[in-house]
């Protein structure tokens, strides 16, 4: 009998220190505690109901945070005595502009105009792209810049100019009629080097057209 008593005597202090304890730690009904909140440039000190979380302080203060807005700590944490809430402010940005493409300028060889003599083939037009660029702001501060889309409205043109390789050379005499590819353009040579003249002038020949030089009687 006097073992059981013991027994629930001391069964009877654990429970009361154990309620004790919990009752000193964990916050009581009505319990607030005192926090800061920094938000738009402003740092607020407010008292909120103890157990609160971070979103919950920042509803009780009347600050509404934007579906891209963070908080340090996070939306979730819970807040103790003295803690400091820094809302950031974000917000996302799409431009769209128009960037011209510069065109490129090609030279192309050619034997039938005299040397350092230049021609303009075809004229240089500028191209047309449409670039769709993300920014993204903290507390209105620009902190990164990203393409997320570019099309391509009006194509380059090229600029291209013909430029002079007659070189001068004494004639000589052949036989019959010789076909030649030079400069990515077509010749033929008839009796002598000096009387010649060209078949095909656009400079984009190559060995697939003429495989080798032939004389050939005509």
């Amino acid at each position: 009998m006097f073992r059981f008593s013991l027994r629930g005597y001391l069964f009877a202090v654990f429970m009361l220190f154990t309620t004790l304890l919990v009752s000193c730690r964990s916050p009581q009904i009505g319990e607030e505690i005192n926090i800061n909140i920094t938000a738009d440039g402003t740092t607020y000190a407010v008292r909120v109901p103890a157990g609160s979380t971070v979103s919950q302080s920042l509803q009780t203060s009347g600050i509404i945070p934007g579906s891209l807005d963070r908080t340090e700590p996070p939306f979730y944490t819970v807040l103790s005595e003295g803690d400091v809430i820094v809302l950031t402010r974000i917000e996302e940005k799409f431009d769209t502009e128009q960037v011209i493409i510069p065109f490129e300028r090609q030279i192309v060889r050619n034997e039938t105009l005299p040397e350092g003599e230049t021609r303009l083939v075809q004229a240089g037009v500028n191209g047309l792209e449409e670039v769709t660029t993300r920014r993204i702001y903290e507390d209105k501060i620009e902190v990164s810049k990203t393409t997320v889309k570019s099309i391509i409205i009006n194509e380059a043109l090229p600029e291209i100019v013909m430029v002079g390789a007659q070189a001068s050379f004494a004639p000589l005499n052949i036989p019959g009629t010789i076909a030649y590819l030079a400069g990515g353009n077509a010749w033929i040579m008839e009796s002598s080097t000096a009387n010649r003249r060209v078949i095909v002038s656009t400079g984009d020949l190559d060995g697939r057209i003429l495989h080798c030089h032939q004389v050939v009687n005509i």
